[in-house]
């Protein structure tokens, strides 16, 4: 006789979320990629590319982003002005990924998704790449924007409302 009860909930956590005034950057017709299994980070970056404007694309599962790499051409890779990879995509590499569009092409912007302490990790691919910047997980909206705009060349000074 088993004696005892098992529970399962879910706790949903919150996050501040920061909103940006950019005049020059906004309401610009983007196309974003973001290569992402973790659903989390997806949606944060899904909402802080929303008030940037354009057109967002995810790919979140390894399998999704094999069969999209099996399929890549120029003009695929070119449909984005940047691209947003997670350094881990289930069973995928993210730097797999990277050298995989590289091949393609050799200067569309990527922003390398990270965990906080694990830059060191992915610096060489900075050194390699004038177009590859690392972001670190967790990010506040005003790095993702800096981050953006540097790997787009922008200007990177911005003005912050926090809500």
């Amino acid at each position: 006789m088993k004696v005892g009860s098992t529970f399962s909930f879910d706790i949903q956590l919150g996050y501040k979320t920061e909103t940006f005034f950019e005049e020059d950057f906004t309401n610009k017709s983007k196309r974003w990629l973001i290569i992402s299994d973790h659903k989390r980070i997806s949606s944060v970056l899904n909402e802080q590319l929303i008030e940037l404007g354009g057109v967002i694309s995810v790919l979140s599962n390894d399998i999704a982003v094999s069969n999209w790499i099996d399929s890549l051409t120029e003009e695929v890779i070119n449909s984005f002005d940047t691209i947003f990879i997670l350094s881990k995509i289930g069973l995928l590499d993210g730097v797999s990924v990277v050298r995989n569009i590289r091949k393609i092409n050799t200067d569309i912007p990527i922003l390398f998704l990270c965990n906080q302490g694990e830059e060191y990790k992915y610096n060489y691919l900075v050194e390699e790449d004038n177009y590859i910047n690392i972001l670190s997980i967790p990010f506040f909206g005003r790095y993702l924007l800096n981050a953006i705009k540097k790997s787009l060349g922008l200007n990177t000074s911005l003005s912050v409302a926090v809500s």
